[in-house]
C-alpha cells in the first residue's frame, strides 16, 4: 500500500493567507522579496489582491486529502480527513496581461509538504487554469539557484517541454551572488502533453 494525495484547488481566505506569510517567512533570503512580511502586509495583500476581481493576479488555495492505495487495480480509499482535504498551500498566477496572453507563477506550499507529489499536482492545476480557464497562452516563472525547489521546476519543465534559460547572478544571498533559471511554459506544449496525438 503507498499513500498519495488527491489534489484541489480552492479559494484562498484572511486565514489561509496569514499561513502562508509563516511559510514563506520562513523562507527569507530564497525568494524575490528580500524582506520579511508581517501580518498587516498580508492582510493588505489579501484585501487589495487576492480579493480584487480587478486585479491582474489570481491565487487559490492548495488542498491535499491522503488516499492510500488498496490494491493493483488502483481502487483507492480516501483517508478519513473531510472535505477537500487540509490546506497546504497557495499557487497563483501574477502580473497578467491580459492583451499578451500571458502571467507569471506564483507558488508557495506548507515546508512539511515538500517532497510528496503535492507540488506536482497543484501545478498541473495551476496550469490548466491559466490555458483551459483564463485563455492564456504563455506561462513563466523563475527560480534562483539558492532556492531548494530547482529540482522540482526542473521537473516541470522537462514534463511539459518547456523553454529555459540561466540568468546570471540574479540573487545576492549569503554573500555570494547566485544565477536563476528562468522559464516558459506555453499552451501548444502544455495540449500536446495533456492530449497527445497517437499515429
Amino acid at each position: 500500500m503507498g499513500l498519495g494525495f488527491d489534489v484541489k484547488l480552492g479559494e484562498m481566505n484572511i486565514h489561509t493567507c496569514e499561513l502562508v506569510r509563516r511559510w514563506r517567512n520562513t523562507m527569507e533570503g530564497v525568494l524575490r522579496t528580500p524582506f520579511l512580511l508581517t501580518a498587516e502586509m498580508q492582510a493588505d495583500f489579501y484585501n487589495k489582491t487576492v480579493c480584487n476581481r480587478f486585479s491582474n493576479a489570481r491565487f487559490w488555495s492548495v488542498n491535499a486529502k491522503a488516499i492510500t492505495e488498496i490494491n493493483d487495480t488502483n481502487e483507492k480509499a480516501l483517508a478519513a480527513e473531510g472535505g477537500d482535504g487540509r490546506f497546504v498551500g497557495m499557487v497563483g498566477l501574477i502580473n497578467i496581461e491580459w492583451e499578451n496572453s500571458l502571467a507569471e507563477i506564483s507558488m508557495l506550499l506548507n515546508p512539511d509538504c515538500h517532497g510528496l507529489g503535492i507540488g506536482d499536482k497543484a501545478f498541473d492545476l495551476l496550469l490548466e487554469k491559466g490555458f483551459d480557464h483564463l485563455n492564456l497562452a504563455s506561462i513563466y516563472g523563475e527560480c534562483y539557484e539558492c532556492n531548494s525547489a530547482i529540482p522540482f521546476w526542473e521537473k516541470q519543465i522537462d514534463k511539459y517541454k518547456a523553454y529555459k534559460t540561466k540568468l546570471p547572478n540574479k540573487k545576492y544571498y549569503k554573500g555570494e551572488h547566485h544565477d536563476s533559471i528562468y522559464f516558459n511554459f506555453d499552451f501548444v506544449n502544455y495540449l500536446g502533453y495533456k492530449r497527445p496525438v497517437h499515429p
